[in-house]
């Protein structure tokens, strides 16, 4: 590993930097984990800023020494909570990264497996017929498999050569073909017959994939419809109900009623929730919803929650602008009217 600078050297425990390097290695990622883990501490420590900027108005009202336990205060409660929203940043990132790069490969694996059949039953050997089924058009598999290749001619066993590419993806698909290719090896069978089988097995998943993805479509408009569209309205119609209430009761003086000998059914009105307050738990439960909408709809269609992390920014964008463009849509109907 190479020396790092004295500000990346995060020391961190062996079990845990292991663990993390296998998965940046899964992910495609080339960074050591100090340099990965030293980025978003830093995008952690600036979001903590910002916590504080917008929690200024709060913080200003004090003075004096309680101003500044304030202000540190407000900036430890901002800093755990930035370091939290980093970790799932990271998580997050690194998740999708692994996901992408197994679908890519999972993508021409089937394809690749064909040609390595041929090769073999034109009578190559399947050191060889790994080697001359590689394509450009396989991308990624196309250049691990070379190295495989390359592994075996420099006398490297097959097997392990294999089980060290497993590692490398976190697929189920390509452990489980490799697993049965090693013990077909082991057993001495047919091995074209076999690999040719294991790329049709693929195939038919990918098409049953695609055949429950389509039947489920109907169920996954629905989520995004109800999520993404319904609820922002009725939060933002809901929001300008309370301030429209409030203001009308801001308006009604109830000081003499009582001493006029008139009793009212209502012997106690409470200041209730706020609109202030609402728009916070509305905008909360847009962004809460937005992110479980975008792993269910993908968990539905691809089998995979991981899948859902590429649309969560889109979701999210157009949730929130459904409920300000709402907002400000029904604050100009009701200002028309008379209710502000």
């Amino acid at each position: 590993m190479p020396k790092l600078p004295k500000i990346q050297r995060l020391y961190i425990g062996k079990k845990l930097n292991e663990k993390i390097e296998f998965n940046l290695g899964r992910a495609g990622i080339k960074k050591t984990p100090q340099q990965f883990i030293l980025r978003f501490i830093i995008i952690a420590f600036f979001l903590s800023i910002l916590g504080v900027i917008l929690l200024w108005d709060s913080i200003a009202g004090y003075s004096g020494a309680r101003f500044f336990l304030t202000l540190l205060s407000y900036w430890l409660l901002s800093l755990v909570g930035s370091l939290l929203f980093s970790l799932f940043l990271m998580y997050t990132y690194v998740s999708y990264k692994k996901y992408q790069r197994r679908m890519k490969l999972e993508e021409v694996l089937s394809d690749y497996l064909q040609l390595v059949a041929a090769n073999v039953g034109a009578g190559l050997p399947i050191d060889q017929s790994l080697w001359y089924a590689i394509r450009e058009r396989f991308g990624v598999l196309a250049e691990e498999m070379e190295i495989v290749a390359k592994k075996t001619m420099i006398g490297f066993d097959l097997n392990e050569a294999l089980l060290e590419l497993t590692k490398k993806y976190d697929s189920k698909v390509l452990e489980r073909s490799v697993t049965v290719l090693i013990e077909g090896l082991d057993a001495g069978g047919e091995v074209s017959s076999l690999i040719s089988k294991i790329s049709w097995n693929i195939k038919e998943n990918q098409l049953m994939q695609k055949e429950i993805a389509a039947d489920v479509t109907t169920y996954a408009i629905f989520i995004i419809f109800a999520s993404l569209i319904i609820a922002p309205i009725l939060f933002a119609l809901s929001h300008r109900i309370i301030v429209v209430i409030g203001n009308i009761m801001s308006q009604i003086d109830l000081s003499n009623v009582g001493s006029m000998g008139t009793k009212l059914p209502i012997t106690n009105i409470g200041q209730g929730i706020s609109a202030a307050d609402f728009r916070i738990f509305a905008l909360i439960s847009i962004i809460v919803g937005s992110f479980f909408s975008a792993i269910t709809v993908a968990a539905v269609k691809t089998g995979s929650e991981k899948s859902g992390f590429k649309y969560l920014l889109i979701y999210l964008g157009v949730a929130l602008a459904i409920f300000f463009l709402t907002s400000l849509l029904l604050t100009s109907l009701f200002g028309d009217i008379g209710l502000t």
